[in-house]
């Protein structure tokens, strides 16, 4: 069996979505011929700028006869220790970027001197440049790294995150006397709620057995659009769930939620519960850019509507016409971390 050296920063016990692409991808690799070998950080000891990494890395290589490396980012720190190893060690590198690097949204919050930009930027060019394959998790990202450097073209590959089968089985469904709208996750400043609100008040006024209920942290500004609209007794406010629950109360809801927040460039941002959310079969609003990658998964998909942040929600009415049946389980299987396993698996066979 083949083996390739995986190096990412975020694993077990740390959790989010950084961690379960790669925990997913490692736990079905095998089932396509490949023997991963994961390097991560000590959690006692766990820093980004870890530069032991690449000693510690070079030795699993020579000493388990490896030629295949997979670095996965951010923390983009990450893509330079396989960048060294592939130039001193001639392995063939696959370089796996969940997010943008040196066009990252929150960048300009970060107060990068002009010296420290143009160090970022060679640095990715480097790296996108060297590496022989190269996995980015969307669409936009995809042009966004292509525009800045048209070499990586034809080595770019789109797998975004997606949803472990294994998660839904033998999910128990919770029965309540109320209808649910769901969103779960949690819910920064930046993610426009004010129209759902008024939306929901309105249904409220209608059919009073429907619950707006949030799973994760919220804003005070939420909590005091709620206590405005005098829904407090219709909203429920819940902390952060593990896994498995999250995954019942998803399936258990009558519509769940998704919100991409308002930024200037949110077009390629693809929150890891959008691929849990289309796997529980729910019904799907989502309130973001219709152009935008999330808007254009879901497009394929009957069961969901989607508006920008401006549009006004009836959801009096979408609550009667939105398609109350399970998704189509063939079109949402390619979001399966085991079809995703396999695509990498091949990549990793081709070079």
């Amino acid at each position: 069996m083949k083996k390739v050296l995986i190096i990412t920063y975020y694993w077990p016990p740390s959790g989010g979505s950084g961690v379960q692409r790669w925990l997913k991808y490692v736990k079905y690799l095998r089932d396509f011929g490949i023997e991963p070998i994961v390097l991560t950080v000590d959690p006692l000891d766990a820093v980004y700028p870890n530069k032991s990494a690449f000693s510690v890395a070079k030795n699993i290589i020579t000493t388990h006869d490896i030629d295949t490396i997979i670095t996965s980012s951010p923390p983009h720190s990450t893509q330079l220790v396989g960048l060294k190893l592939k130039q001193e060690l001639a392995v063939k590198w696959i370089c796996d970027l969940r997010d943008p690097w040196t066009e990252l949204f929150y960048n300009k919050d970060l107060y990068q001197t002009s010296i420290a930009k143009r160090i970022d930027k060679k640095y990715e060019k480097n790296c996108l440049e060297s590496a022989n394959e190269l996995i980015v998790v969307s669409k936009t990202i995809s042009n966004q790294f292509i525009k800045s450097y048209p070499i990586t073209a034809s080595k770019m590959n789109i797998i975004p995150n997606g949803y472990d089968p294994a998660d839904f089985k033998n999910v128990k469904e919770i029965i309540t006397d109320y209808k649910y709208i769901s969103y779960i996750g949690s819910l920064g400043e930046i993610y426009p709620i004010d129209k759902m609100i008024e939306a929901f008040k309105d249904l409220c006024l209608i059919d009073p057995n429907w619950k707006l209920r949030f799973v994760g942290n919220i804003p005070e500004s939420t909590i005091s659009m709620i206590k405005n609209n005098k829904l407090e007794s219709s909203v429920e406010i819940g902390s952060y769930k593990p896994h498995h629950e999250a995954i019942e109360l998803m399936v258990s809801s009558d519509i769940l939620l998704l919100i991409i927040p308002k930024l200037k460039e949110n077009k390629g941002i693809l929150t890891g519960k959008l691929f849990e959310y289309i796997a529980s079969g729910t019904p799907i609003i989502l309130i973001g850019p219709p152009d935008g990658d999330a808007a254009t998964i879901l497009s394929e998909f009957k069961n969901v509507k989607i508006f920008n942040y401006s549009a006004d929600i009836d959801l009096i009415q979408l609550t009667k016409e939105i398609d109350q049946q399970k998704s189509d389980s063939l079109l949402k299987n390619k979001y399966s971390r085991v079809e995703q396993a396999e695509k990498i698996a091949e990549l990793i066979k081709r070079l």
